[in-house]
């Protein structure tokens, strides 16, 4: 599903480009001055504009909401994989076995819109087939934000934050 997701948004970015241009011409031209004075009276008339605006405000809300249901499917797959009863832990390709870190794993949280990475400790972490990279923040030393690796769209961007104390000395 998550594939399926980061594909679709390449499919969708094309309209979502072409629509931008369109629009972005029209305002262009509506602020240069012509011949109507009020834009949406300018969007009855225009068929094209019609077209484009919708598909503008359409893709780029899919765009950016497929965006959540990817980060969270990355945190609901990383739960259900780790529910496995064996386990192999990595850190920086040092074998660990701290059962603590693969529970802190299990409770990888939503991040908020306004937290904002203010660190650049990294931390490389594999759990069997699943590959993390974990960005330490300085002003809290217990807080982690996960970019999984497994997957495009996650390794760019973090799915999350992981609070974890027994990470504390890595």
């Amino acid at each position: 599903m998550i594939e399926f997701l980061q594909y679709s948004n390449y499919i969708i970015a094309i309209p979502a480009i072409v629509s931008f241009l369109l629009v972005a011409g029209y305002l262009a031209d509506f602020s240069w001055g012509n011949e109507y004075d009020n834009f949406l009276k300018m969007c009855k008339h225009h068929k094209i504009l019609k077209i484009a605006f919708p598909i503008l405000i359409l893709s780029f809300l899919y765009i950016f909401t497929s965006a959540e249901i990817i980060y969270s499917l990355s945190r609901n797959e990383i739960r259900d994989k780790l529910n496995d009863k064996s386990t192999t832990l990595k850190i920086n390709d040092e074998v660990v076995a701290n059962e603590n870190i693969i529970t802190d794993f299990k409770n990888i949280k939503r991040r908020k819109g306004y937290e904002r990475i203010s660190g650049n400790t990294e931390l490389r972490v594999e759990i069997n087939d699943m590959k993390f990279r974990l960005v330490k923040d300085f002003s809290r030393d217990s807080v982690f934000f996960v970019y999984y690796e497994n997957y495009y769209s996650t390794s760019a961007n973090p799915i999350g934050k992981l609070i974890s104390n027994s990470l504390k000395d890595y």
